[in-house]
């Protein structure tokens, strides 16, 4: 609100609490969205460790795998770190953002 009788200085202490307000606000909407963006992670990392586990079965198997299936498992170690570093990234991300606003983490 914007009364008649307010000088500058009440209307911008008054607008500024109204932006920390919308900031907190923002920020945890994007808490939200990197928790989903978390799980989708966390579900792409469980099937590439599926993928990787039945092309080792195949590779014990003795079957001859695919060039680019022989490329997927040479790389998986390092797929699967790039995907756990991701999520780590987008972890800290939450819980800074947790902290910022005051949640629990």
């Amino acid at each position: 609100y914007i009364y008649t009788d307010d000088d500058d200085v009440a209307v911008s202490a008054r607008m500024d609490r109204f932006q920390d307000v919308a900031h907190r606000q923002h920020v945890r909407a994007g808490i939200e969205l990197r928790e989903a963006e978390r799980e989708k992670h966390i579900d792409n990392l469980r099937r590439i460790k599926e993928v990787v586990a039945g092309l080792e079965e195949q590779k014990r198997a003795g079957r001859k795998l695919p060039t680019q299936q022989q490329t997927n498992l040479a790389n998986a170690d390092a797929t699967i770190k790039q995907a756990m570093d991701a999520i780590a990234t987008i972890e800290k991300g939450i819980a800074d953002a947790r902290a910022k606003v005051g949640m629990p983490a």
